[in-house]
């Protein structure tokens, strides 16, 4: 039996600090790509939303129903702003609507804008 021979079972501890140094640095890196990626998602869920909200108000616009160029209304369980712009072409009969929609907590940045042109009823000249 040889007793000079030494087991070399596990790492030693470079080689154990060496891991954990790596481990050290990826581990922020990894943490910020998630947050940029929750980020993100928030931000496509609420330009998705506005979107509606801009279509929802355009419907009601098509129905006559739109008592007013602007309000607040609540969807997906949010406040949010729209404007309605109303202007007239160089087409005689065809209207310009463009509607913009931001949110309550962020009333600057605009979310959504949506744009549409319709017809208007053409006075007839004698």
């Amino acid at each position: 039996m040889r007793l000079d021979r030494i087991s070399e079972n596990g790492f030693t501890l470079v080689e154990v600090m060496v891991a954990l140094f790596i481990v050290a640095l990826a581990l922020p890196a990894l943490m910020f790509q998630i947050g940029s990626q929750v980020n993100t998602v928030s931000e496509l869920r609420d330009r998705t939303v506005a979107s509606w909200v801009a279509q929802n108000q355009l419907a009601l616009l098509e129905l006559s129903m739109l008592p007013d160029n602007r309000g607040q209304v609540e969807m997906s369980g949010r406040q949010w702003l729209w404007q309605m712009n109303t202007e007239p072409t160089a087409v005689p009969g065809l209207q310009r609507y463009t509607v913009e929609v931001t949110s309550v907590q962020r009333p600057a940045d605009t979310l959504s804008r949506l744009v549409v042109y319709q017809r208007t009823a053409l006075t007839e000249s004698p």
